[in-house]
Order: structure tokens, then sequence, then C-alpha cells
């Protein structure tokens, strides 16, 4: 499978984060015969410990859109991106040596002539460790429900947030998963739940107490244009 384009990683919130796996891979993780996932990144830190919708596709070297609005069904007998249930991942590991990954072959499965293997003198491989699984033959898969992608293979659910009666209770919750999903969100509201953007005031405090290298290092500060296309200027200090 092609590598999508790459995301920051994922910092931890309360949204659903859904993971992609490609049949039949995604299934062998469900019957519990395959309890390592292989990847060529590692696992993002917020995501160990902690359910994850599994994403089912049809096999492919194409990446799936940044977009994806699940359906249900099959697509002319092939699989379209579906919700099959849940797993949680307790560590990642490292392979950067063929006799641990060959050690490891029982549980992560991928054959040794595959393309996806791990060879000598090759870059690493991350072998996600699987604790449990929750099968859902019931996942919601049809209704428009929508998944964007925020990091390699994964998705976080799409909020709807109301565009009227802002006072209703889950409103302010609503607000607050979007902007991180999706950007920013401005509204009137008097009764806006201020403590939302105390916490973000927070966090930008914190960024900008760092060190001016650490600033520029986990920001686009360094990078140089080559031609007229749109990029963020990242942090770039001050002057």
């Amino acid at each position: 499978m092609a590598d999508p384009p790459t995301h920051s990683a994922p910092e931890c919130d309360s949204l659903g984060y859904v993971l992609e796996v490609q049949h039949p891979w995604s299934n062998l993780i469900l019957t519990g015969d395959k309890s390592i996932e292989t990847r060529r990144y590692p696992l993002p830190p917020c995501l160990i410990g902690r359910p994850i919708g599994l994403l089912e596709s049809e096999p492919s070297d194409r990446a799936l859109p940044d977009r994806v609005e699940l359906r249900g069904g099959d697509d002319e007998g092939k699989i379209r991106p579906r919700l099959v249930g849940t797993v949680v991942f307790s560590e990642c590991l490292k392979y950067d040596d063929v006799r641990r990954w060959d050690a490891d072959l029982e549980r992560h499965r991928v054959p040794k002539d595959s393309r996806y293997t791990f060879r000598e003198g090759g870059d690493p491989i991350y072998g996600w460790v699987v604790s449990s699984v929750t099968p859902d033959c019931d996942a919601v898969n049809a209704g428009g429900e929508v998944l964007v992608r925020v990091f390699r293979s994964v998705f976080v659910r799409s909020v709807e947030v109301p565009t009227v009666d802002l006072s209703r209770p889950d409103a302010a919750r609503l607000v607050e998963e979007q902007c991180r999903a999706l950007g920013f969100l401005r509204v009137t509201w008097p009764s806006f739940p201020v403590e939302a953007v105390e916490r973000a005031h927070r966090v930008a405090a914190a960024y900008f107490a760092l060190p001016t290298e650490v600033k520029c290092r986990y920001s686009k500060g360094a990078v140089s244009k080559t031609n007229g296309s749109f990029c963020s200027t990242g942090y770039r200090g001050m002057g």
C-alpha cells in the first residue's frame, strides 16, 4: 500500500480515532491471527492504550482520499471503506534487525517475499502490538458519516457543528471538537465557555515559552520556498 500524504502526528483529545487497515489484514487482526500491525512509522504515543476504530479498505496501492464518506456495502465486488470493530495497541516495537523481525513472523504475518517485509540495511519497521480487539458487525457505516485524515492512515470522525441554537448543551463540546479536527470557528455567543479558550491560550503560551530552536524545529520556520506555492510560515522568530 502506498503511504498517503504525511500530516502532523495527532495530539491527544476527545475525538474518536480510526485506523485504516486493508483487507485481509484487517480481518486477521479481528480474528487474533495477526497480533502486530506493521507500519513504516511509529504509533503516535497518544493512541497507545485507547480504543481505535478499525477501518477496513480494499487492497490497493493507492491511498484513500483525505476525506472518506462511509456508505456501507460493496461496490461492484470491491470493498467500500467500512468500520469493522475497534482495536487497542499496548506498545510500539522497532524492527531494525532481521533476526528479531523473523522471530515475530507468526505475530506480524508479513511473508518474507512481501515488499513490506524488513530487509537488512533498510529503513526500520514499527510493530504496533495489539492488546485487544472488539469486532463490531453493527458498526455504523451508512448515513453519510465522514472521516477526515489527520495523520498517515489515522482518521477522525468529522463532527457536525450546529449552525443555529448555539445555546444547546452539547454545542460547546461539538464546537471545540470541530475546531480541533478541522480548523477555526467564529461565533457570537454570550455564554461561550471561556475555559476552552483559556486552555488554548495556555497551550500557545507554553509553546512560545520554549527555546527558539525548539519552536523552529517543530514548525516550518526553517523551510525555504522554492516556488510560488503557499507554505505556512511557522515560527520565524521576532523582529
